[in-house]
């Protein structure tokens, strides 16, 4: 009964802080994030700063320890149970999966899992696969995921000044969108970024079921195509650069598995000769990795292949970010410093390639990756009224925008017409181009793509299957 006890207590402590660990680094997060961690290995966490392994270890194993032998003294020597009539491991353990259903949306990953409802995401879903597509003059793209930049921090009311103020005027003449929605199945990066280039939500649950497990988590919606794999199809070449490790959340198997041919992570600027000096919180900091993103543009462009680079910023990731160099020597020190800083380091880029005259060879999209999780000055932003996704086509031909409000799945329809795509419809995955006819209303279509991501599908399952990507890419 002792042994049962004490591991009782320990699970129910370990619980509590797994939690609070949790949300201190990640926000609220989902099963399906969860699951997208842990079924492609979760090696990219613990390739992260070392002071968020240190802080894993503390709140979920030292702690947990101490506290347990502190109950332990409790119980032998001063015998609370029998005082107070209660079982306190019992109730510790009560507390701890109480916390972690709130943490990880569980109630509503269960009520997922028992739905019967109509297969909504078959009904709305068009397979990129099975459209025609043709472009005569294919400009290249630069394709800017900026981590958890949202409009909120323009907010001078908030922050008594704007952050974002620099790359608001560098984009002052791009393609925006007020309303720009984030729906359920969108709100982690690597969700964000399949939903932007896939046109569908993550969703994880599906590869847990019956025989879609196993050998597929080797493989990433191999059943999918993603804009990567349209580009790859007309002649473009796909790179990607980010700072922090690739393999976190199953990100180097979806670039590879959807026609990514260079990704650059921290292992691989290691390998390149960077030294872990180099390297704050999850990995190269946003400074070098725009000077480095300069080398690759630059010798993209010497080369008359089109192409696609997309860059995935890292400093605004995780409660209180991380300071580069570049920011700490132009005097910023807190959080909605390193969001001045990080958009003024977006600002410069686009400057750096509207000053080697490249617009006309190329579109650059920034975008938020979504809107921000826990951090430092989470506070301000929750009480914000509309917040939105930050956003930006910057075209030197003339775009001409039908609606102010999208999702995440509209961008992939979007960003292949600012290429010079055709095809038929204007509707790819689940999205709709938001530079032609579009319909059903937008608040009507919010709602129900809000539904839809968050029920099963048989059709959706079938992205992840393995024969499907046999089919798709022979």
């Amino acid at each position: 009964m002792k042994f049962i006890r004490l591991v009782t207590l320990f699970s129910g402590l370990f619980l509590i802080g797994l939690s609070l660990w949790t949300n201190r680094y990640f926000g609220r997060v989902t099963v399906d994030q969860a699951l997208s961690t842990i079924s492609f290995g979760a090696h990219g966490v613990f390739s992260a700063d070392s002071i968020f392994i240190r802080r894993f270890v503390e709140w979920c194993l030292f702690w947990p320890l101490v506290v347990l032998i502190l109950f332990e003294y409790l119980f032998s020597k001063l015998k609370i149970s029998k005082r107070l009539g209660i079982k306190p491991h019992v109730v510790v353990l009560l507390i701890g999966v109480a916390l972690m259903v709130n943490q990880y949306h569980l109630g509503e990953y269960i009520m997922a899992m028992s739905d019967t409802h109509t297969d909504l995401f078959n009904e709305n879903y068009v397979d990129p696969a099975k459209v025609t597509f043709s472009v005569k003059k294919p400009k290249s793209l630069v394709m800017i995921y900026v981590e958890s930049l949202e409009t909120t921090y323009a907010n001078k009311t908030l922050f008594g000044t704007n952050l974002l103020a620099n790359l608001q005027a560098e984009t002052a003449s791009a393609l925006h969108f007020d309303r720009y929605e984030q729906i359920p199945g969108t709100s982690w990066t690597i969700a964000a970024i399949v939903a932007t280039q896939c046109g569908i939500p993550l969703r994880m649950v599906t590869i847990f079921n019956g025989n879609v497990m196993g050998e597929n988590v080797r493989h990433f919606l191999p059943g999918a195509t993603c804009l990567s794999d349209i580009l790859a199809a007309h002649g473009y070449k796909n790179v990607f650069m980010k700072g922090a490790a690739l393999d976190f959340s199953g990100m180097n198997v979806f670039l590879r598995d959807h026609h990514y041919v260079e990704s650059y992570g921290k292992e691989e600027w290691l390998q390149l000769g960077k030294k872990q000096s180099d390297m704050i919180g999850w990995g190269l900091t946003d400074d070098q990795l725009f000077e480095q993103a300069k080398i690759k543009l630059t010798e993209l462009m010497k080369q008359r292949q089109p192409f696609n680079l997309t860059i995935l910023t890292t400093d605004m990731h995780g409660m209180s970010g991380q300071l580069n160099k570049n920011c700490e020597a132009k005097k910023y020190h807190d959080f909605a410093g390193i969001v001045e800083c990080t958009s003024n380091e977006v600002a410069n880029f686009v400057t750096y390639i509207k000053n080697q005259g490249w617009l006309d060879r190329v579109n650059i999209v920034i975008q938020g990756d979504h809107l921000a999780m826990e951090n430092d000055v989470y506070e301000l932003l929750r009480n914000a009224d509309n917040r939105s996704v930050f956003n930006a086509l910057i075209s030197q031909q003339p775009l001409q925008k039908n609606t102010d409000e999208i999702s995440h799945f509209d961008m992939l329809p979007t960003i292949l017409d600012s290429l010079g795509y055709s095809y038929p419809d204007g509707k790819l995955g689940l999205g709709y181009s938001a530079l032609k006819p579009r319909a059903p209303a937008p608040t009507e279509r919010m709602s129900m793509l809000a539904e839809m991501a968050k029920h099963n599908s048989a059709r959706y399952n079938f992205l992840w299957m393995q024969e499907q990507m046999r089919k798709a890419h022979g």
